[in-house]
């Protein structure tokens, strides 16, 4: 029975460890330049494909397969080592580079094979997504809903280390 207890001691002191050296998360990082100013979109649209491409190469993630699909429900989805962004985000760039940076964390979580609930899974991926200042806590559907029922606002510090690890190479240029 002690010996449970003290592999969890050991992991909380570990994680709270790791949680103190880990580089706070910033909703706007600074050497980050809004999409409308990379790839020159400005107007009210918006070729997507090339603001998919351009996004998902500021993400170290140049080669990954997407998928752009008319009439879904939702802003995009994720499969093990390809994304599905909904033709709806083509009026909204900026909001295009959020779904992306969304759906990569996802994938990246799938490289990770940890299990995670799905609630788990889209917070993270929202948390992972904040670190390119592309999305704020205020766009997040999840971050927001659990913060209307009561939950804490943005990403707790365990989701923020959690982000880091899943993408530390974002913010990196």
């Amino acid at each position: 029975m002690t010996r449970p207890l003290a592999l969890v001691g050991v992991l909380l002191a570990l994680v709270t460890l790791l949680a103190t050296v880990a580089p706070k998360v910033s909703a706007t990082p600074a050497t980050w330049t809004p999409v409308r100013d990379i790839d020159g979109a400005t107007g009210a649209r918006c070729e997507l494909d090339t603001s998919i491409r351009t996004a998902l190469e500021r993400l170290h993630e140049p080669g990954l397969r997407y998928t752009v699909e008319s009439g879904m429900d939702a802003g995009g989805y994720a499969e093990p080592e390809h994304i599905v962004i909904s033709d709806a985000w083509s009026g909204w760039c900026s909001l295009v580079w959020a779904v992306v940076a969304h759906e990569v964390a996802h994938v990246r979580q799938f490289r990770d094979a940890r299990p995670l609930s799905d609630y788990e899974a889209e917070i993270g991926a929202d948390c992972a997504a904040l670190r390119t200042g592309w999305l704020t806590e205020q766009q997040s559907p999840y971050l927001a809903e659990r913060h209307a029922h009561g939950g804490p606002a943005g990403c707790t510090d365990f989701e923020q280390l959690t982000a880091w690890l899943l993408a530390s190479d974002w913010g990196q240029r």
